[in-house]
């Protein structure tokens, strides 16, 4: 814990929030910054005095909180080591729930748990119900808080870094999720209190410019070095990001529609993806089982795309995967005839996520003309078998957390607006017939996943899709298949917090 000119209160509810652990085989490491009000250090000398696993180091002079969090490091002698604000707290059982993982998951580096905010009045408000490990979170900004480190790995990676104050436990995770190997797991228990008072980090303007900056720095040296070809910029709010791909055209893209007899659709969305996008290295298959009246086959021919003809009934899986036969591309993007292109750089963003390692599919963030939310990734179990939050709304009213605006990894993402690298395609030979009309997309994306690939929603790939808004999926035989063929998986989206409701698609909580 680094001190810094604390509040007496406020230091006293942290300390206390530590000394009430359930969990009792714990020590406090705290380093005060050379505090200008000499009542803080007469008050942590009076809490070592009374607390033997209390540990106080004093700096000589101002150094900042990487400086004074490093201190406090140096003099911690356990195996894990939790970060704790000076002004915030913890809740009763949030060491031993840590302790309880740990003893399942003893090769485990990193642990992290839900949070809320606390107001000027110590009330308990803004829940932040996490996801399970997410990498491209990372990419929009800090989540993790507990976070619990095993000491070697922060030894490993140097400890904090000096020029991020205010950022620097996102500098820190940033490197040491580069190191764990994915050995991150989460509590989906609220066990950490973030202060909002005036002076807190977690409210002010100025601190949150600062982080904000520190943080974009952070992050862009993370892209650096682990070699991603982008820039990070601002998000929606302080402390968020968003990646701006920065690469040439060489891959080529190549976008199949099918065509379910929707002639005016399927031009306004051509035209759409010809007139607003910026990448130019693509090619457009149209494939259908369905002839073309003339003006519409004139349309595509005058605009040099081709046009695939299927025989038999109509099966979505068997169009997607015919024209993935000829495709030329190493990346796929499988787009519905009833969508239109809204951001220039919608392919560029979709893209520049497929090409990151691991990463098998990309989703788009999908609108209804009235600016309600159609698709921002799928939620598993969601209203039956899988759904797709907030549909029909315009966002989620909670600060720093609306995941319409947040890079994530989702379970499943539409196949209204999908990119899918072409190889990993193949190698789980396209989509499955036996899923003609529905649910084919996320089935898809499950299998990717059983393959160890991730599904990356990006909200700069912006689409309209003319979805009906009262629509749901086929509850016949493409149901029935779906659930047998993923009951168990369908139970538990690592990407959905179990205290959040699978009945409704509005994030409220569970009852």
């Amino acid at each position: 814990m680094p001190v810094y000119n604390t509040p007496l209160k406020q230091l006293d509810l942290a300390i206390r929030s530590v000394l009430g652990q359930h969990y009792e085989n714990w020590e406090l490491c705290i380093c005060d910054d050379a505090s200008p009000n000499w009542d803080v250090r007469a008050r942590l000398q009076n809490w070592q005095k009374q607390e033997p696993r209390i540990n106080v180091t004093y700096s000589r002079k101002h150094g900042g909180i990487s400086e004074a969090s490093n201190q406090a490091l140096s003099k911690a002698t356990g195996e894990f080591i939790g970060l704790l604000d000076h002004d915030d707290e913890l809740s009763p059982d949030a060491l031993f729930e840590v302790a309880n993982l740990l003893q399942s998951r003893p090769y485990a580096d990193i642990v992290y748990s839900d949070e809320d905010k606390l107001d000027p009045q110590g009330r308990r408000v803004c829940p932040h119900f996490k996801p399970d490990l997410s990498p491209e979170h990372f990419l929009s900004g800090m989540y993790f808080r507990l976070g619990v480190y095993r000491r070697r790995l922060l030894e490993e990676i140097g400890g904090f870094r000096g020029g991020f104050d205010g950022a620097q436990d996102y500098d820190l995770a940033l490197r040491a999720i580069e190191q764990t190997c994915g050995r991150i797991y989460h509590i989906p228990k609220i066990l950490y209190h973030r202060r909002m008072e005036p002076t807190s980090s977690a409210t002010s303007a100025d601190s949150e410019s600062r982080a904000h900056d520190a943080g974009r720095r952070a992050l862009n040296e993370y892209l650096s070095r682990t070699r991603v070809s982008g820039e990070a910029i601002t998000g929606k709010w302080p402390t968020s990001y968003r990646i701006q791909f920065k690469f040439d055209a060489a891959d080529k893209v190549s976008i199949i529609i099918p065509y379910l007899n929707k002639p005016d659709a399927l031009m306004a969305c051509i035209e759409s993806v010809k007139q607003r996008t910026s990448y130019q290295n693509y090619e457009i298959f149209v494939v259908g089982n369905r002839d073309l009246d003339s003006a519409t086959r004139q349309y595509l021919l005058s605009r040099n795309q081709t046009i695939i003809s299927v025989e038999g009934s109509l099966n979505i899986s068997r169009l997607l995967n015919r024209g993935a036969a000829q495709a030329e591309g190493r990346y796929l993007l499988l787009l519905h005839d009833d969508t239109e292109v809204i951001s220039p750089d919608w392919m560029t963003s979709m893209l520049g996520f497929c090409r990151l390692s691991g990463v098998g599919a990309v989703g788009a963030k999908l609108l209804y003309r009235t600016g309600c939310l159609q698709h921002i990734g799928v939620v598993l179990g969601l209203k039956g078998l899988a759904g797709h939050p907030l549909r029909g709304l315009q966002g989620f009213e909670h600060r720093y957390t609306d995941p319409s605006e947040l890079i994530r990894n989702c379970s499943a993402v539409s196949g209204a607006c999908m990119m899918i690298r072409k190889d990993c395609f193949d190698r789980l030979d396209g989509f499955d017939e036996q899923l003609p009309h529905a649910y084919n997309d996320i089935d898809f994306c499950l299998r990717l996943r059983q393959a160890g690939y991730r599904i990356v929603w990006t909200p700069d790939a912006q689409l309209y899709h003319d979805e009906p808004m009262s629509r749901s999926r086929a509850d016949g035989r493409d149901a029935k298949y779906f659930k047998n063929r993923w009951d168990k998986v369908l139970k538990n989206d690592p990407y959905y917090n179990p205290n959040l409701t699978l009945q409704y698609e509005d994030l409220g909580y569970r009852v």
